[in-house]
């Protein structure tokens, strides 16, 4: 008897931790890309207002960087032979309704806030669930791009919330030089 509840929880329990896990990917999965539908909608709404130009790309780029961690990580889980559920995939109502570059800015830093918690809940389960090469893949691919995001985005919050009286003077020169280092690399 004590060798069979042995051998079930050694069977079940990891077996129990990997389906976790696979909500937990999921889940990641679907706030990357969410992440990226918000950026775009940010983008999109700057670029047809034709303010904040280098804004509305800054937002587009951070849209392809989401859509990329998204792609890689389904891409890492079929190599793994294992299934990734994309549901309901939406644009929050407070996204939809940001209309103002600021309101823009503390959103992304919200979401890229939730977005750095969930990897690392994810890279947590796998830890737990003793998949070390999931933790591998989510240290090395994913969880270095993500905290210099959300440091760039923290910095921005930071900036403005300092300079709260002079905001629209400072994101004019933010955006200027965002223009300016959008052209650079567009240069041979």
């Amino acid at each position: 008897m004590t060798k069979m509840i042995f051998f079930l929880i050694l069977v079940f329990i990891p077996l129990m931790a990997c389906n976790e896990l696979q909500v937990y990917i999921n889940l990641q999965v679907k706030r990357e890309m969410d992440a990226s539908n918000a950026y775009l909608s940010f983008s999109h709404r700057l670029a047809t207002n034709g303010t904040y130009m280098g804004f509305s790309e800054y937002f587009r780029q951070s849209a392809e960087e989401e859509r990329q961690h998204g792609q890689k990580l389904i891409d890492y889980w079929a190599l793994r032979n294992k299934d990734t559920t994309l549901s309901d995939l939406v644009v929050e109502d407070e996204v939809v309704d940001a209309k103002d570059l600021i309101e823009m800015i503390r959103l992304a830093h919200t979401m890229e806030q939730k977005v750095f918690i969930s990897l690392n809940n994810v890279r947590t389960m796998a830890h737990s669930a003793k998949d070390y090469s999931t933790v591998h893949f989510i240290e090395k691919e994913m969880l270095e791009e993500q905290t210099t995001a959300l440091k760039l985005i923290h910095d921005l919050t930071r900036k403005i919330e300092r300079n709260s009286d002079d905001a629209k003077i400072l994101l004019n020169l933010l955006d200027r030089d965002l223009r300016k280092n959008q052209i650079k690399t567009v240069k041979p």
